[in-house]
């Protein structure tokens, strides 16, 4: 028999609250995806795991030089199926924010999701290419005969 303590709940689930409360696996726990930023060539690509989602359920996003990667997945404890023991996919809602570089093209961002995995290429902005500024000659010389000005 098992101590009273062991009951039906997860014994290290307040290890975990107190480690990462994100981590914790309760109906409270937030699902936040993970990602990875690669600088890639002439890009940046956002990699993010969204494992069972379609493109329905996903928003990407570009205001205000912020890139906004948001989505939902659907709690399947709701379902009520029977034999569940444990659930520990976490569902809701999720938000991830990244700031663009300076001078991106927000109307050249592609995003594009296959087989769970969410990839959002940024181009990198084009580098300002130098301009030659030409430089104005002095004056002409004053003629002799003219008096010059004083100030």
């Amino acid at each position: 028999m098992l101590p009273t303590v062991w009951k039906a709940q997860d014994p290290f689930r307040d290890l975990w609250a107190m480690i990462e409360p994100a981590l914790a696996p309760t109906a409270a726990a937030r699902w936040m995806p993970a990602a990875d930023v690669i600088e890639d060539g002439d890009a940046t690509l956002i990699r993010m795991d969204v494992p069972g989602l379609q493109e329905d359920d996903l928003r990407v996003e570009a205001v205000d030089g912020i890139l906004t990667l948001a989505g939902s997945r659907a709690d399947e404890r709701a379902a009520e199926r029977g034999g569940y023991r444990r659930v520990e996919r976490v569902s809701g809602r999720f938000e991830r924010r990244f700031r663009l570089p300076e001078g991106a093209d927000a109307d050249a961002i592609t995003a594009r999701l296959e087989r769970g995995v969410l990839e959002v290429r940024v181009p990198k902005p084009a580098e300002a290419e130098p301009r030659r500024i030409a430089i104005n000659g002095a004056q002409p010389a004053l003629d002799a005969g003219e008096p010059a000005e004083t100030g």
